[in-house]
């Protein structure tokens, strides 16, 4: 059995792993049934393509407005557009925005 370095050394030994499965789980399975109550799986922009295709209106689009800042390190500010308007601005790095938006 492996057990933790420092202050918690030995609890897993001291208390059993099934003793603390018993504690765990029920704390676990309760996160999981709030997050799917509350659609926390979904990501914003899964979100908004559902609420954009609900409306009747395209496909959101992700279009580079700006890139500013040295190649490693390059700054980019995106709109979200659907039918013909821009709902939203954001800024993130080029390591966090998918490759079809580093055009």
């Amino acid at each position: 059995m492996r057990h933790f370095r420092g202050r918690h050394r030995g609890t897993l030994s001291r208390w059993g792993i099934d003793a603390v499965r018993t504690f765990i789980i029920p704390l676990l399975d309760e996160a999981a049934d709030e997050a799917l109550i509350n659609h926390r799986t979904e990501d914003p922009k899964s979100l908004f393509q559902e609420w954009a295709q609900a409306q009747g209106y395209s496909t959101p689009q992700y279009v580079t407005r700006s890139a500013t800042g040295p190649d490693h390190s390059k700054l980019f500010e995106v709109d979200v557009v659907t039918n013909g308007k821009v709902y939203g601005s954001g800024m993130d790095t080029a390591s966090k925005l998918p490759p079809s938006l580093l055009l």
